[in-house]
């Protein structure tokens, strides 16, 4: 059991058989971890069912069972609620927290996040307004909720749950975003980003929400190339990671999509001018997965840039027999 404390933490969850996920949760620790000036300024919380991946590193660990995720999943077994359910839990025993997502990685000091932290403030990954789809907001549970908690159904903040940070004041925020899940998830036919959606209604009903542009890089958009990145990290150096040679190997896994230089890049464009598309975009990202960069983390990216480029291929021919047929 976690005790409370007056520390700020960052949050974890991970769960589930595949132990990809723990790998990226343990590469987003490493690099919060090197990026921090001061380590024991702030706790690092891990909510898992699988608590051997993380040993030997610096986190408190909180084990979870699969009866407690059941729970967490809720009656109608939506399994993204956990992360509603695990900030609930974990929010109140810190001064302040930010909820993470595995597919992460700091670029800046954490300490820059709790610092725009606070009780008028939330931080958030991405933030656009929008309108709750009108068959939802006419839901009669849905309508109720919005109308009790002084939610406008046509400009509601939509934010990425990657990234969320809040103060232990507005730990009543999550109980107000499992409210709104528990009738938009049915009313929205399951949508599986309703806990996103309820999170950033509640939390504007309290506070500000504020987009982090610049200490943590959330890769879910093209999550096989950079998990094949922090994979290869962590294999080198996840039993010695607080080595010399490991922070140095750290500032070669870089944020971005490797690319050929520009002069072969120019090349291969006019070498593929006459291929028509998607096969010419198609060569294009099979000939930069295979380019013999310098930097071993960005050759570990090969084979599954191969493997989305001809995904990305695929889906494309897919639908253009479909707008035909």
């Amino acid at each position: 059991m976690i005790n409370a404390s007056d520390k700020p933490q960052l949050l974890y969850l991970v769960y589930g058989p595949d132990a990809a996920y723990h790998t990226e949760a343990r590469f987003s620790i490493f690099s919060a971890l090197y990026r921090a000036a001061d380590r024991e300024s702030f706790a690092i919380t891990v909510y898992t069912d699988a608590p051997q991946h993380y040993c030997g590193l610096p986190v408190q660990v909180e084990t979870i069972t699969a009866d407690t995720l059941q729970q967490w999943a809720g009656v109608l077994r939506y399994h993204h609620r956990s992360k509603l359910c695990v900030m609930q839990q974990a929010i109140p025993l810190a001064s302040k927290t930010v909820f993470v997502d595995t597919d992460t990685f700091f670029l800046r000091d954490p300490a820059l996040l709790f610092a725009a932290v606070n009780e008028k403030t939330c931080v958030v990954d991405e933030l656009y307004f929008s309108q709750l789809p009108k068959a939802v907001a006419q839901d009669t549970a849905v309508a109720e909720q919005l109308s009790n908690s002084g939610i406008n159904p046509q400009s509601i903040p939509v934010i990425n749950s990657g990234l969320f940070g809040i103060a232990r004041e507005n730990s009543a925020i999550l109980d107000l975003a499992l409210a709104l899940n528990d009738v938009v998830y049915p009313a929205s036919q399951k949508s599986l980003t309703t806990e996103q959606l309820v999170l950033g209604m509640a939390a504007a009903t309290r506070t500000a929400l504020v987009v982090d542009e610049e200490v943590i890089k959330h890769y879910w958009s093209r999550k096989q190339l950079f998990r094949a990145k922090a994979a290869a990290f962590v294999a080198k150096h996840g039993a010695q990671w607080d080595t010399p040679a490991a922070k140095k190997d750290f500032a070669r896994v870089t944020p971005n999509m490797p690319k050929p230089p520009v002069f072969i890049r120019t090349l291969m464009k006019l070498l593929t001018i006459v291929v028509p598309q998607p096969a010419r975009q198609l060569l294009l990202e099979l000939f930069y997965a295979r380019y013999p960069y310098r930097n071993p983390f960005d050759r570990a990216c090969r084979d599954a840039w191969r493997e989305k480029a001809w995904k990305n291929y695929y889906e494309k021919q897919s639908r253009r027999k479909s707008l035909k047929s």
